[in-house]
């Protein structure tokens, strides 16, 4: 999560998400999103990669 200095007075922040094997300009980005919202997906998202690191893939990532 990044902010610059007109993002901070606004409350707001970008997300940029590095994939492995890709560059970091191509990955997915999220511009200027409430920074509560931010931090927010930011936690669920480290807790999928952590859930899916201990269960190996398709356990509980992709449910059908």
């Amino acid at each position: 999560m990044r902010r610059g200095p007109v993002q901070r007075l606004l409350g707001i922040a970008t997300i940029r998400i590095d994939t492995a094997g890709g560059s970091g300009i191509n990955g997915p980005h999220v511009h200027d999103i409430d920074e509560s919202l931010a931090a927010s997906f930011l936690r669920d998202l480290m807790e999928r990669v952590e859930a899916h690191g201990r269960t190996g893939p398709g356990d509980d990532c992709n449910p059908d």
